[in-house]
């Protein structure tokens, strides 16, 4: 890599806003950028294991042959190994044009902006060590409220959508990952050579940066709630807290100091003080807080809305801010998790004699979660 490509990256002043917010509260948590990596490697995962199946099968076929049947069938494994790759890299044939679209329109952007020269390699199997914050540059340009120079863009500059950015994402995920073979291993780097190794885009930059959503989160309209649903009522809890705390200006939700009192300073809470104060509580209701973090609330919330409310799964993405393409596996994750409660006993999926479910007297459900 050059010190030409890593002195134009690093004076991009947008790209350095974006990448490190100077306030702790725009930072997401550890939680949200690890969720957003392992969401990114269950979308690859699946096509490669499909791949890893399809080559097992013909080095199994392959090992049974003699000699010169290997080399008369040369050949067609060679040609069968093309079809085979292109059978399983886990996407349509349209969403595979629109990938490599978006591929060449990267380069193009890099080049245009002297982040890489003309000649130099931007994909391969062994990317530039900034390539994630490249990949961020890319897809800030055009989804960004912000420019490249840290300039706010005019009102009336069209910017494309989050789901948009999530696609500019995902075509990078495939062009490393399956195209230059490198998977879904997230980007880290190797304790023996010291070389960053794995897929770019399944880096800590670029999950961090995607989570952040800049200029996309749109407001929430929140409502008393009925009598029936106080315990999950946010107007309500947010007026005994405020009562509590007494704030009349600044952040909402502030740090909290010793004694468990709210700090007069005007300094929001850090996720990372949240999350030991959840865990807290969990423990005090003698509940293990391992499995539970921040996301917690994401998929309690997402569950709440498909099993309870009845959401349909398009409100829920659009309510939350999710893509619609449903080209994520995030949403999934919120709504089925390893550690739910089951809506139904085992035993009880087919049992006749099972007790009729009583009817809710708000929506007129009859089954037994209701």
């Amino acid at each position: 890599m050059s010190s030409t490509v890593n002195h134009a990256t690093l004076s991009l002043a947008g790209l350095s806003i974006a990448l490190s917010p100077e306030n702790e509260w725009e930072r997401p948590s550890m939680d949200d950028i690890v969720d957003d990596i392992e969401g990114e490697q269950e979308a690859s995962a699946a096509a490669e294991a499909f791949a890893g199946i399809l080559d097992a099968n013909i080095s199994s076929q392959s090992d049974h042959g003699d000699t010169s049947q290997l080399h008369n069938q040369a050949k067609k494994l060679a040609a069968l190994d093309d079809t085979i790759f292109n059978a399983s890299k886990g996407v349509t044939e349209k969403t595979d044009s629109e990938y490599k679209g978006q591929m060449k329109r990267c380069v193009d952007f890099l080049v245009q902006q002297n982040l890489i020269g003309e000649n130099d390699p931007f994909f391969g199997s062994r990317p530039l060590e900034n390539t994630p914050s490249l990949i961020v540059a890319w897809i800030m340009n055009s989804c960004d409220e912000i420019n490249l120079d840290g300039s706010v863009k005019p009102k009336d500059v069209v910017r494309d959508t989050y789901a948009h950015a999530q696609k500019m994402r995902a075509s990078m995920t495939y062009a490393f990952g399956w195209i230059h073979g490198l998977g879904s291993l997230p980007w880290h780097q190797s304790e023996t050579s010291g070389k960053m190794l794995g897929n770019p885009s399944v880096s800590n930059t670029v999950s961090s940066y995607m989570t952040h959503q800049f200029g996309e989160i749109k407001p929430f309209y929140l409502h008393l709630l009925p009598s029936s649903e106080a315990h999950l009522c946010p107007v309500r809890a947010f007026a005994e807290w405020n009562a509590t705390a007494e704030i009349t200006e600044g952040f909402v939700f502030r740090r909290i100091t010793s004694g468990d009192r709210v700090s007069m300073s005007d300094t929001a809470m850090t996720t990372e003080q949240f999350l030991e104060f959840f865990r807290n509580n969990l423990l005090d209701v003698d509940i293990d807080h391992y499995p539970y973090g921040t996301h917690s609330f994401c998929r309690g919330g997402c569950q709440y809305l498909a099993s309870c409310c009845r959401w349909p799964l398009r409100k829920i993405c659009e309510w939350g801010g999710w893509s619609t393409e449903f080209t994520s596996m995030t949403i999934v994750k919120y709504l089925i998790s390893w550690n739910d409660d089951p809506t139904l006993l085992r035993e009880d999926y087919f049992n006749p004699n099972i007790a009729p479910a009583l009817r809710c007297f708000a929506c007129g459900r009859t089954c037994h979660c209701s």
